[in-house]
């Protein structure tokens, strides 16, 4: 496929021409893209919503990890190392496990089971036309590896920079997307308690080995909500953030913990360069979910 072409002609061509070409057409709009990047992590609006955000909130947190790092890069500039990209894909590889679970889990469980609560039968979801544009982008990261150690290390960096940026924006916006679309559906359509029960038991099993790291990486950010709840409390108000919790628990372990730690240790130093450099960009709100037609815009039958 064309992921594969693209590798193989970052390896074979010493990063000549053709790839400065590219690189030097697509810096300028990366930049413009880059101002889009929405890191904010959704608050929960129902069960369902909740349900999902568990897993994306967590998603966020990564992508943010590697949008850093990708600042780090930039600041380096031609001062990158194969250190530098080494570090970087020792990170990266649980991450790429992670996310393409993530992608497949909705694919091959959550989406069929919302389909078949729809009256009449929706054929595909908008989302599930997003997994593969995300899943390509995704492999194109992973290829790259291949030049690491063979090819000059700053313009493997500002591949890796291209190539990170179209990942996490699209990224960024299925999961946006399917927050205001799918799990809308599930509220709408499902049960509470049978269909939490059922889905946690299917993603436990699904993930295998990696789930203490996905559970992780969600109770980060429903730590934090919990906080935000106690402190909405104190003040007389109320967050809703009880669904997950009471369904998900026994899982989070030390080992995901101290591993979530030892991954983000490789990605230090270029998270450091990020925060020290003018570059470091603040994070804004989201903006509005697609919208994808009048009459059913979150399903193409």
């Amino acid at each position: 496929g064309r992921a594969g072409e693209e590798g193989a002609e970052m390896v074979e061509n010493g990063g000549g021409t053709a790839m400065d070409a590219r690189l030097e057409k697509g810096m300028a709009q990366l930049e413009m893209m880059e101002k889009d990047a929405d890191f904010s992590l959704s608050r929960p609006n129902g069960w369902a919503h909740e349900w999902w955000l568990f897993t994306h909130n967590g998603l966020r947190l990564e992508l943010l990890d590697m949008h850093r790092a990708m600042l780090g890069i930039k600041a380096l500039d031609k001062g990158v190392t194969d250190d530098h990209m080494r570090n970087f894909f020792e990170w990266f590889h649980l991450f790429d496990e992670l996310f393409t679970q993530h992608l497949e889990f909705e694919e091959q469980h959550v989406f069929p089971m919302l389909k078949s609560k729809i009256n009449p039968r929706p054929k595909s979801f908008a989302s599930e036309d997003d997994h593969v544009q995300v899943g390509l982008k995704l492999t194109k990261i992973r290829l790259l590896e291949q030049a690491v150690g063979s090819k000059k290390p700053h313009k493997v960096g500002a591949e890796l920079e291209r190539l990170c940026t179209n990942f996490t924006l699209l990224a960024l916006e299925n999961m946006r997307n399917e927050e205001a679309n799918e799990a809308i559906l599930l509220q709408k359509h499902g049960k509470e308690e049978e269909d939490l029960k059922r889905l946690n038991k299917a993603m436990h099993d699904f993930y295998g080995k990696n789930f203490g790291e996905i559970n992780q990486l969600g109770s980060m950010w429903r730590k934090d909500l919990s906080l935000q709840e106690a402190e909405a409390t104190k003040a007389g108000g109320k967050l809703n953030a009880s669904a997950l919790m009471r369904l998900t628990t026994k899982v989070t372990s030390k080992n995901a913990a101290r591993l979530h730690d030892k991954r983000r240790l490789c990605l230090k130093e270029l998270h450091e360069l990020a925060d020290s450099s003018s570059s470091n960009t603040e994070l804004k709100s989201p903006p509005p979910p697609r919208k994808r037609g009048a009459a059913s815009p979150e399903i193409k039958v």
